[in-house]
C-alpha cells in the first residue's frame, strides 16, 4: 500500500512541477523517452580508461558509477540493507514493502536509463535521484545493526557509536579538503580520486573553470587571446573588456584553457590532453588529482606595438592593383581564386553572411612615406594579418584590435587570414599615419605579382 501511495504521489507531482506534461501526459512520455534515446550527442565519454562515444557506452555505466563515487562504508551498508530485505521479505514481515520500494526507487532510474538507449555521461549526474534512496537504505541498515548490537554487552554498543562518530567527522573532513570540488569525490575502490583519474571523468560539470578564470584575469597580460576548448557557464567570470575569447588554433591563442575530459578528445584539436606538449602555466588540482590545465603560447604574440619594420627588396614581374584572394567554403579544399581591392567585407552583406568559410588573402602592401602607422582589424569572425612570418594583428571575433608600427618606404609583403562560422560575417582592416584618420586598407596601396599563384 505504501508502495502504490507513494507512486501514485510522484506521477502526480510530475505535472505540477513540469508545465509540459500538463497536457497529453502520456504522449509526453512517449516523446521524452524518444528525445533521450534517440540524442545527438555522441561525444566521447573517458570511461574505465578508454575513450567511448556516449552512445556506446557499456550499460553498467550507472551501476559503476555509483560504486565509485559512493563513500565505501555507504556500500557495505547498503550490503547489510539487502540482506536485511531478503530476511523480512523471506519471513513476510510488514516492513518488508518498505525495503522493497527503497530498492526499487534506487535501481529504477538506472535501469530505465539503460533500457532507453539514452547516451552515458557526466557521472553520477543523471542519477542523483536515487541518492535519496541511498540514504534512506543505508540508514535502516543502521539502525537494524544498532537493535542487534543492543542485544549485546554494552561495549559492542560503545564501539559502533564511536565509529559512527569517526565516519560522520572524516566526511566533514573530506568535504573541507575538497570543497568546492565535493563533484570529484572517488571511494578507496579507485584509489581515491587520484587513482580515478586514470579511468574517469573527473570535473566534468567544470567547476574549476571558476578559479581558471581568476587566474587569467590577474596573470595574462591585456588583450590576450584565450581558447576555452570545452564551453563552460563558470568561465563566464573573465574579464572580458581585457581579454578576447577566440574559437580554435587558427586564432593563436595566447592560452588554451584544457578542462580535462573526454570531450577534449574532439574540442582540443591541437594536442593530446593526457600528454600535453608542454607543462602547463596553470593547473587545478584536488586530492592528487588534475582537473585543468592552462597552457601558455608566446609565440603567438604578435608584433611588439612601436616595433620598426624592414621594407623588402621591389616585388619583380608586372605589379596589379588588389591581393590575391582565395574564398575557401570546404576544409582542405582549393578554393576559388579572385582579386580584391579591400580588406573589407560589409557587416551583413557578403558571400559569408551565414555560411562557414575562409577567405586567405595575399600580396604586397607599398608605402609611400616612411613613419609611425595604425592599423586596426575588426572583424565577425577571427582574422590575422600577417607582416612576412610575423603577425601584426590577430583579432578575436566582434572585437576591434589595433597597434602601431614604424614603416619604411617600400613594399611589405602580407597576407591575411579570415573566417567565418555562423552570423552575418564583418571584416574591416583600416590603416593610416599616427594621428591622421583611418581608411580602409585597400589600392591603390595594395598589390600584387601578375602570374604569382
Amino acid at each position: 500500500v505504501l508502495g502504490g501511495v507513494s507512486g501514485l504521489g510522484a506521477v502526480a507531482t510530475v505535472p505540477l512541477v513540469w508545465p509540459y506534461y500538463r497536457s497529453q501526459p502520456l504522449l509526453r512520455l512517449d516523446e521524452t523517452l524518444a528525445t533521450f534515446r534517440e540524442h545527438v550527442y555522441n561525444e566521447y565519454v573517458f570511461y574505465l580508461g578508454e575513450h567511448v562515444r556516449a552512445h556506446e557506452v557499456p550499460w553498467h555505466f550507472p551501476f559503476v558509477m555509483l560504486g565509485v563515487y559512493t563513500p565505501v562504508v555507504v556500500l557495505a551498508l547498503l550490503a547489510v540493507a539487502l540482506v536485511f530485505t531478503v530476511r523480512v521479505a523471506a519471513a513476510r514481515r510488514g516492513e518488508a514493502g518498505s525495503w522493497a520500494l527503497g530498492w526499487v526507487w534506487l535501481l529504477t532510474p538506472p535501469l530505465v536509463q539503460i533500457a532507453s538507449g539514452a547516451p552515458k555521461l557526466d557521472g553520477l549526474r543523471h542519477y542523483l535521484t536515487v541518492l535519496p534512496a541511498v540514504a534512506l537504505l543505508a540508514a535502516g541498515a543502521a539502525v537494524g545493526l544498532g537493535e542487534l548490537l543492543r542485544r549485546r554487552r554494552p561495549l559492542w554498543r560503545g564501539a559502533a557509536a564511536a565509529a559512527g562518530i569517526l565516519w560522520i567527522v572524516s566526511l566533514l573532513r573530506t568535504n573541507v579538503v575538497y570543497h568546492p570540488y565535493q563533484n570529484v569525490f572517488f571511494n578507496a575502490l579507485t584509489g581515491g580520486t587520484a587513482g580515478a583519474q586514470r579511468h574517469f571523468e573527473l570535473d566534468y560539470w567544470g567547476v574549476s573553470l571558476a578559479e581558471a578564470a581568476r587566474w587569467l584575469n590577474t596573470h595574462a597580460p591585456p588583450g590576450s587571446r584565450v581558447w576555452l576548448t570545452i564551453p563552460g557557464q563558470h568561465f563566464f567570470k573573465v574579464d572580458r573588456s581585457r581579454l578576447h575569447f577566440v574559437n580554435g588554433w587558427e586564432e593563436r591563442p595566447h592560452y588554451k584553457v584544457n578542462l580535462l575530459r573526454g570531450l577534449l578528445k574532439t574540442f582540443d584539436t591541437h594536442g593530446d590532453w593526457r600528454h600535453p606538449e608542454r607543462p602547463p602555466v596553470f593547473a587545478v588540482r584536488v586530492a592528487g588529482a588534475e582537473l585543468l590545465h592552462i597552457l601558455e603560447y608566446p609565440e603567438h604574440r604578435d608584433i611588439p606595438a612601436g616595433s620598426r619594420l624592414e621594407a623588402s627588396p621591389a616585388p619583380r614581374g608586372l605589379l596589379q592593383p588588389g591581393w590575391r584572394a582565395r574564398r575557401v567554403w570546404e576544409p582542405g579544399a582549393a578554393g576559388e581564386e579572385v582579386v580584391i581591392t579591400s580588406l573589407e567585407l560589409p557587416c551583413g552583406a557578403n558571400e559569408f553572411v551565414n555560411r562557414p568559410g575562409e577567405l586567405r588573402a595575399e600580396g604586397y602592401l607599398q608605402v609611400a612615406e616612411g613613419g609611425r602607422y595604425v592599423f586596426e582589424i575588426f572583424s565577425d569572425d577571427g582574422a590575422v594579418l600577417w607582416f612576412g612570418e610575423r603577425t601584426l594583428l590577430s583579432n578575436a571575433s566582434l572585437a576591434t584590435t589595433r597597434t602601431t608600427v614604424v614603416l619604411e618606404l617600400g613594399w611589405y609583403p602580407l597576407r591575411l587570414e579570415y573566417r567565418n562560422g555562423v552570423g552575418e560575417a564583418c571584416l574591416a582592416v583600416r590603416w593610416g599615419r599616427e594621428g591622421e584618420k583611418l581608411e580602409p586598407l585597400a589600392a591603390p596601396a595594395l598589390w600584387h605579382a601578375a602570374g604569382e599563384r
